[in-house]
């Protein structure tokens, strides 16, 4: 009995030594079947000829998903010399953009020996890559199971979900092409309700949807006032990266009514030139589901970095998840250093991220948020409340690109010091006095209070931004907004 209705099978590609990991492979066979998709492996082909590289490369080729088990041995080496097979067919399904599910040893399972020396270095190899590993302990046989489920559960749906591979039972193939109410049929999927559920129990970030809402669709919509004009021309933004918090998912909301009112936006293509990427399961969808007017949806919308999704705020962070979580007490400790291990696994992440929003050159935009800005002490600059976040903002603030910060007003001024999980986000080679001074950057803050609209445009003005401002006021609410865009030179090429 499939774990979930399928009309759609999926080859999945199980690549892994054999004598070291027999239980886990045949777990994860049984468990592609158990699906409703289909396992190819080894030991299932018939032995001959056409197990040679080049049948295998085409094996690889047509497959959906391709699955790599890393274990404590090396294995065998191919007939060109590569001294593993496993890795020179994780290589292959790099090469032809497989999606790819990697399952490692756990670091304590690797504390206790036993690892080839050429395994234990494919293994870091995998870790750095940038794709998400799944840790395992070779003696907790059910948590590997239920693992595997949940992974290939979540990678069938998303194949569904985007319509890629996969073929078609010819019993269900009539009723497939028959079907009228697709949207209907597929709303009563249990994959759907699978990923949905989650959404709607999100610990952290639901309740903060609907703090401060009058002052983050005001900043939102004072943003675009000043910059959206970038996103309409020609040479504008061609890539937007848009990072997960409440703040941030009502630009969201506020950015999609004013590319369905933009006549330009729409007749320029631009829907079809600009590149969205979100951290935020959130965001995407308000993305994906909720543009207004007549523009067609964004063609370019991209979950960066890639999942899994935590628990709390509906965000990713793709490989930065493998980097140990420290506690604010441990940082203190080692006066916020960080190990060269991480700080050579961030280097990468920061460089992927610079070449992400560089990708087809022309303009491109980071906006931020934070859970506040301290200004004075001894620590200045924005922080975080989680761990993962402090490290995915840290890579964006490094890669020295335009970013937007955007606040509201409660959380200009909000000392670090004041706060039990405030995680730094500027240390280790970056500081504050330097992004304001050498790279792209500018802050939104709205406020109620006119003494910290003034306190701010003060700030930025003695750092030689230019300061734009304005007052808004609902016509029944007798409180009035004020709203301040602060930007450097670097970032004016933003502003047209």
């Amino acid at each position: 009995m499939p774990l979930f209705k399928n009309q759609r099978v999926y080859d999945f590609f199980v690549s892994s030594t054999r004598g070291d990991l027999e239980d886990q492979r045949n777990q994860t066979i049984n468990a592609i079947y158990r699906s409703g998709n289909h396992a190819v492996a080894m030991e299932r082909f018939i032995p001959g000829f056409h197990q040679s590289q080049d049948y295998i490369r085409n094996i690889i080729s047509e497959s959906d998903v391709f699955i790599l088990i890393v274990g404590r041995k090396s294995g065998s080496a191919t007939s060109a010399g590569d001294p593993m097979y496993i890795r020179w067919e994780y290589s292959t399904a790099r090469e032809y953009n497989k999606p790819i599910i990697l399952f490692a040893p756990s670091d304590k399972e690797v504390s206790k020996g036993g690892f080839d020396d050429e395994i234990l270095k494919f293994r870091e190899e995998l870790m750095d890559s940038g794709l998400y590993v799944n840790f395992f302990d070779f003696d907790k046989t059910s948590e590997f199971i239920v693992c595997v489920q949940d992974t290939i559960e979540a990678t069938t749906f998303d194949l569904i979900n985007n319509g890629v591979g996969g073929w078609i039972r010819s019993e269900v193939l009539d009723d497939y092409v028959s079907k009228k109410d697709v949207s209907a049929n597929y709303l009563k999927s249990s994959a759907l309700r699978s990923v949905a559920d989650p959404i709607f129990d999100l610990e952290g970030l639901l309740p903060q949807l609907e703090l401060d809402t009058d002052e983050k669709r005001s900043i939102s919509r004072y943003i675009l006032s000043v910059i959206g004009a970038a996103f309409e021309v020609e040479s504008g933004i061609r890539r937007l990266f848009v990072e997960g918090g409440s703040t941030t998912f009502r630009f969201c909301k506020e950015f999609n009514e004013y590319c369905g009112n933009a006549r330009s936006f729409y007749h320029n293509d631009v829907h079809n030139k600009l590149t969205i990427g979100t951290n935020s399961i959130l965001n995407f969808l308000e993305l994906a589901l909720n543009i207004q007017g007549s523009t067609r949806p964004f063609q370019k919308l991209q979950f960066y970095p890639p999942p899994p999704v935590d628990d709390d705020f509906g965000q990713s962070f793709g490989s930065l998840v493998n980097i140990v979580s420290r506690t604010i007490h441990s940082y203190e400790k080692s006066q916020w250093q960080r190990d060269q291990r991480t700080i050579d696994r961030m280097d990468i992440v920061t460089e992927a991220h610079k070449t992400w929003l560089t990708k087809y050159g022309g303009m491109n935009l980071s906006i931020m948020s934070a859970a506040g800005l301290a200004l004075g002490g001894e620590y200045q600059g924005p922080w975080v409340n989680k761990h993962e976040s402090m490290l995915l903002q840290q890579c964006v603030y490094r890669a020295k690109e335009p970013i937007l910060l955007v606040l509201d007003g409660k959380k200009w001024g909000s000392a670090a010091k004041e706060h039990e999980s405030a995680y730094r986000v500027l240390f280790n080679g970056t500081n504050w006095e330097d992004v304001l001074a050498k790279q792209p950057f500018a802050v939104a803050v709205a406020t109620f209070v006119e003494d910290k609209a003034a306190e701010i445009e003060k700030y930025f003005e003695q750092h030689d931004f230019t300061v734009l401002k304005d007052v808004a006021k609902r016509n029944l609410e007798p409180r009035k907004l004020y709203r301040v865009f602060a930007f450097n030179e670097k970032f004016s090429p933003l502003v047209i």
